[in-house]
């Protein structure tokens, strides 16, 4: 499954992350795992410290996070 990394701010993608079968624990919800990986990209400077949302999409846009 492909997520869109959404800005808040000014509505555009600015990046994507996949979660496959592999990737998650049956204790770890999606949600949880897509908020790590938000906060990894933060803290690595790969995107700006801003307000960001997760949605579902079938096209790669952006940076892979």
């Amino acid at each position: 499954m492909i997520y869109n990394l959404i800005s808040e701010t000014t509505g555009e993608i600015v990046g994507y992350t996949t979660i496959g079968p592999f990737d998650t624990d049956l204790d770890i919800p999606n949600s949880e795992l897509l908020d790590v990986r938000l906060e990894a990209a933060i803290d690595d400077g790969y995107v700006q410290d801003d307000t960001y949302y997760w949605q579902k999409s079938k096209q790669k846009i952006g940076v892979l996070i």
